[in-house]
C-alpha cells in the first residue's frame, strides 16, 4: 500500500492501481543498486540517439506551424542586408 498526496490529503494506492511510471519510479527507489553505468547507457542511445530526436521534431513541427498560423504568431525578420 502506497500513499500518495492530493492536494492537503493522502490518497492510499495498492501496487495495482499504480501507473507504469509510478511502478517503475517505486522500484528504482526501492532497488538503487539496479541503476548501473550499462542501463544509463541502454537509456541514452535507446531515447537520446539523433533519429528518434528527428523523428520528435518531424512529428511536432507541424501542429507548432499550424498553431502559429491560428494565433498569427510569426515575427518576420528582415534580411541583414536591407538594414545597411
Amino acid at each position: 500500500m502506497r500513499t500518495e498526496r492530493t492536494g492537503k490529503m493522502m490518497k492510499r494506492k495498492t501496487v495495482n492501481q499504480l501507473s507504469k511510471m509510478e511502478r517503475i519510479c517505486l522500484y528504482l527507489h526501492d532497488h538503487p543498486e539496479c541503476l548501473t553505468d550499462d542501463l544509463m547507457e541502454e537509456v541514452a542511445t535507446r531515447f537520446l540517439n539523433y533519429a528518434y530526436i528527428r523523428k520528435t521534431i518531424k512529428n511536432l513541427y507541424p501542429k507548432i506551424v499550424a498553431d502559429n498560423i491560428r494565433k498569427d504568431n510569426f515575427i518576420i525578420i528582415p534580411e541583414h542586408y536591407e538594414n545597411k
